[in-house]
């Protein structure tokens, strides 16, 4: 018996591809928010520690002011 008033975009929000295999969901992200800033970051982990290790990374540069949707089919 409860009214949904349903979601609407707020700016400030940005999503943010892990390279490879997250940049599929990119385009699907623009369907759906046409303006939305993307960042990417490429991530591997580290041979000898297994500790994942940046190697690339390019983001909005406000992006400490955005809310962030992470992109990675693969979140284990």
């Amino acid at each position: 018996g409860y009214k949904y008033e349903g979601v609407k975009f707020e700016k400030g929000n940005c999503g943010v591809s892990i390279m490879r295999s997250g940049e599929a969901m990119e385009q699907g992200l623009r369907d759906c928010c046409r303006s939305i800033r993307i960042g990417k970051i490429l991530i591997q982990s580290d041979e000898e520690t297994q500790r994942a290790k940046v190697y690339y990374a390019k983001f909005p540069p406000d992006i400490y002011r955005r809310k962030v949707l992470l992109m990675y089919p693969i979140l284990s």
